[in-house]
């Protein structure tokens, strides 16, 4: 270290946390605060004099900080959230997480959905009939797409067509079923909501890429597991 600076001019000492969290908020390439114990700042004399106290000034260069890693998301367990200290075991535990975490993802998503006058629901329809580039698909077709199985995908469109953002025509092969595509206005509006959704993938995009995918698959191999 020598190589590259006058480490007899540097010290370490305990700091305020308060001290630490801005200098890792303004500085750390993830500009997260977490958990911490201790925060010790590493100080460099400068040379001067203070201006003020008869002795050598200097300037804090960096932060260690002792508890969560830095840039590591941190927020209440699932225990704190639901007021509840134990489980039957952690299966019980996993299930419970993950149907909370769900709710608190839909009702996040439902409020942002809100301003523009569609539901989560409806929103998915659009984004099916958005992938099909222009080519019309049943409304069977949709209702085996949808991320909510429970979605009563006729009534959806009917909504939709009701405020001219879809179209529907009837099937050339089955007199009987309806065709559905989607309409420029609903093209815009995924556009306009889409700008707004990139600012919620970035808040989860915190958590690493490697730990999304982590993720990703360890939600595969539940539903795996439960199948």
């Amino acid at each position: 270290m020598d190589k590259y600076c006058d480490t007899s001019k540097l010290s370490i000492r305990q700091i305020d946390k308060a001290s630490a969290k801005k200098m890792v908020v303004k500085y750390h390439y993830s500009k997260l605060w977490t958990k911490c114990s201790v925060a010790l700042g590493l100080f460099h004399l400068t040379g001067n004099e203070h201006s003020f106290f008869d002795e050598p000034e200097e300037k804090m260069v960096g932060v260690i900080v002792y508890g969560d890693p830095i840039g590591r998301l941190t927020g209440q367990s699932i225990s704190d959230e639901i007021k509840q200290s134990s489980f039957k075991n952690e299966e019980t535990k996993a299930v419970i997480n993950l149907i909370f975490t769900g709710n608190f993802i839909v009702q996040r998503q439902q409020a942002f959905m809100k301003p523009f006058g569609i539901t989560m629901q409806q929103f998915n329809v659009l984004r099916i009939l958005q992938g099909q580039k222009g080519q019309a698909i049943s409304v069977l077709s949709i209702t085996e797409r949808m991320l909510d199985k429970m979605s009563n995908a006729s009534r959806l469109v009917d909504k939709l067509f009701a405020k001219k953002l879809v179209s529907r025509v009837q099937c050339e092969k089955d007199r009987r079923a309806v065709d559905v595509y989607i309409l420029p206005a609903g093209s815009a509006l995924i556009a306009q909501i889409e700008v707004h959704l990139d600012e919620f993938g970035k808040q989860i995009s915190q958590l690493g890429e490697e730990n999304l995918k982590q993720l990703n698959e360890l939600l595969d191999q539940f539903r795996a597991s439960i199948s």
